[in-house]
């Protein structure tokens, strides 16, 4: 089963932010972490249900999940066949 993925505009600008803050320091590594970034989200398309539930689904109880790519996060919940990206938390943000 295929589903399609929807990245609110809030969300792709946090995306964009971090990897600008990563740009600061080395350009290409800014590139190839953003590339990274919307690969894995893309992998959620196939089966997003192998991620684990998050510890922030504890308070609001609706399926919340997160993918884990190196120090970043992505906090999402899947509706019917559609997987909606809620949150992008990068580096040490919590």
């Amino acid at each position: 089963m295929s589903y399609n993925i929807e990245i609110p505009e809030r969300v792709a600008m946090q995306i964009k932010e971090h990897a600008l803050y990563i740009a600061k320091d080395k350009s290409s590594v800014a590139l190839q972490w953003y590339d990274d970034i919307y690969n894995k989200i893309s992998t959620l398309s196939d089966f997003p249900l192998r991620c684990p539930l998050a510890i922030e689904d504890k308070h609001l109880g609706f399926g919340i999940r997160h993918l884990i790519t190196g120090t970043s996060r992505i906090l999402f919940y899947v509706d019917n066949k559609t997987v909606v990206i809620v949150d992008f938390k990068g580096g040490g943000q919590r």
